[in-house]
């Protein structure tokens, strides 16, 4: 449960560097503890990756500047890049978030390829997509949920062709988002 207690957030900027992403690999799941960060909260900041979280156990708020969204045990969401938020455990009960940050490179490619054109920008740049709240009454939605979830067990798993695997996953993710 690392992800969420080693953040780095340049304190002028807001931007988080996302740990153990690379430039060679822009890919990260993890498994995040609310109870590791002060008062339970990750503090604002943003990214250049896209965010798809489940919420394991627990209540979680996801603070963005046009208001608070409130994400319960079995409830998900895609938070957009380079979208400014804060997160904070509600509750006594600990908050385990299952989370898959990826920059849009890592599935689109070069900024002139056609996946890039036709799916990831229009999505990274749609100025009303900031937050999607994913839940368990819709079929696509509990499908982007179980992808979360396994997108997880790949990484953490390191089997051989994790990487060709998690690339794949990343790619449906996008397509239901």
């Amino acid at each position: 449960m690392e992800g969420c207690s080693s953040l780095v957030i340049d304190r002028e900027t807001l931007e988080e560097r996302v740990a153990r992403s690379s430039p060679e690999f822009p890919y990260v799941a993890n498994l995040c503890s609310m109870e590791a960060l002060m008062d339970r909260t990750c503090p604002w900041h943003w990214h250049e990756e896209v965010e798809l979280f489940y919420i394991r156990a627990g209540v979680l708020e996801y603070h963005l500047p046009s208001g608070c969204h409130v994400f319960q045990a079995g409830e998900g969401g895609f938070l957009n890049a380079g979208v400014l938020h804060m997160t904070r455990q509600r509750g006594e009960v600990p908050c385990l978030q299952e989370e898959v940050l990826f920059h849009p490179r890592f599935v689109g490619g070069e900024e002139d390829s056609l996946i890039n054109r036709k799916y990831i920008r229009p999505l990274v740049e749609d100025p009303g997509l900031a937050l999607l709240r994913l839940g368990q009454d819709r079929p696509e939605e509990r499908e982007l949920l179980e992808l979360v979830r396994q997108a997880l067990a790949v990484y953490q798993g390191a089997e051989p062709g994790w990487e060709l695997e998690s690339k794949a996953q990343a790619a449906r993710m996008l397509r239901y988002a």
